[in-house]
Order: C-alpha cells, then sequence, then structure tokens
C-alpha cells in the first residue's frame, strides 16, 4: 500500500469548526458517501474530511461511524441523498468537515471499511 504525507493544519484554525457527529447505528434511510482526507490537524487529534456532495447527491451529512485500533482509524461518513431526478442549482458543492479522534493518528491508516451491500 502507498502512504501519501498528509497535510497539517493548525489546531487553533480549526478550533472553532463544527464536528462530524459520532452516530453508533445508521438505520436504513443513510447510505455511505465516497470520501478523502484533506488534512490533520497538528496535534494529530483531528481529521478533515473532504466529501463531494454535488458529485454524491448529497442533501445532508448525518453523521459518521468511527473505529479505531493500533493500526487504522475505520471512518465512514453516513448521508440522505437527494430524490432521483430533482432539480439542482449547485453545480459543485465540496465539504470540508471535522473529525475529532478518541487518540493521535500516530501514524494509523484512515479507511473507509466495506459496507454490506
Amino acid at each position: 500500500m502507498h502512504s501519501i504525507p498528509l497535510n497539517v493544519i493548525s489546531v487553533s484554525s480549526v478550533r472553532d469548526r463544527p464536528r462530524l457527529a459520532i452516530i453508533s447505528d445508521s438505520g436504513p434511510d443513510l447510505q455511505a458517501a465516497e470520501w478523502t482526507i484533506g488534512a490533520r490537524t497538528d496535534d494529530d487529534l483531528s481529521l478533515e474530511v473532504i466529501v463531494n456532495h454535488s458529485r454524491q447527491n448529497i442533501a445532508s451529512i448525518e453523521g459518521i461511524s468511527l473505529s479505531e485500533d493500533d493500526h487504522h482509524v475505520y471512518l465512514t461518513v453516513w448521508v440522505r441523498r437527494l430524490p432521483p431526478r430533482r432539480a439542482r442549482t449547485l453545480h459543485s458543492l465540496t465539504g470540508k468537515h471535522m473529525v475529532d479522534l478518541s487518540g493521535p493518528l500516530a501514524g494509523r491508516t484512515v479507511v473507509n471499511p466495506p459496507t454490506d451491500p
């Protein structure tokens, strides 16, 4: 596996940014969304997750599932999608969302676990 170094942002610059809520049950109405990591904070305790809302037809982000072990951080972003064929006026909307970890990232790999079909 190829590892790309993460951008580092100052924790003070994102201190007041809202964090994604951690949810334990995604429920039948929610779907997993694709995401990428934008950066980690300089204290190694938070991640910036980038989600392309427009490309994935996302109406809202409802929360995340997050679990951690010694080698990995498993992250799933749960969303509600817009109904099919609904007219949209925005051409592109990309969101940067903050996620707090329970401990330092410390070189662990951040992955999106597979979801059941």
